[in-house]
C-alpha cells in the first residue's frame, strides 16, 4: 500500500525500539551486516547519526510507527539509510514511498536523501531508478541512491 502524503503527529519517539526475536541463516546475516553498518556510522558521525529511531505517526486516524535503519544529519541534508545485503527492489516502497515524506514533515528545513546501503550491487537485477553514489558526501541526487559498502 503506497504511504498517504496525509499523515498527521509525525514526531520521532525518543523510546527505545522493541527487541527483535534471534534470527538465524540469511536474515542473521543481513541483521549483522545492518549492525555493523549501524556501528560505524555511528562511531564516525556521533550524535548526528541515530540507529533505528522510531518515527510515529497518525494516517487516516490510525496510530502508525515508522523504523528506518537510520537517519544521518550531514551538512544541510537529512539522509534515511535502508541497510540490505543486496540492492533490491523493496527498498523503493520503504525509503520513497514510506520513510521520505514522513522526514520531510519532520525535518522541513532540510534536504532529505534516501540512500540504501548494501553489501552487494547488480544493476542488472533492478528496473528502479536510481543512482549509484560512492559516499554519503556525494552531491545529493533527487530519489533513491545506492550506495555499495562492503564492511
Amino acid at each position: 500500500m503506497p504511504f498517504e502524503p496525509f499523515a498527521t503527529g509525525v514526531h520521532l519517539d525518543p523510546g527505545v525500539m522493541p527487541s527483535t526475536p534471534r534470527r538465524r541463516g540469511q536474515k542473521k546475516v543481513g541483521l549483522d551486516y545492518e549492525r555493523r553498518v549501524q556501528d560505524v556510522l555511528g562511531a564516525i558521525y556521533g550524535e548526528r547519526f541515530l540507529r533505528s529511531p522510531v518515527i510515529r505517526y497518525r494516517q487516516n486516524g490510525a496510530a502508525r510507527r515508522a523504523i528506518p535503519d537510520g537517519l544521518l544529519y550531514l551538512d544541510d541534508s537529512v539522509i534515511i539509510t535502508e541497510v540490505k545485503l543486496s540492492h533490491t527492489e523493496d527498498v523503493w516502497e520503504q525509503l520513497i514511498e514510506r520513510y521520505l515524506p514522513l522526514v520531510e514533515i519532520l525535518c522541513p528545513h532540510h534536504r532529505v536523501r534516501a540512500v540504501e546501503i548494501c553489501r552487494s550491487y547488480d544493476p542488472a537485477r533492478s528496473a528502479i531508478p536510481h543512482t549509484l553514489i560512492t559516499s554519503l558526501h556525494h552531491k545529493p541526487h533527487n530519489g533513491l541512491e545506492v550506495l555499495r559498502w562492503r564492511i
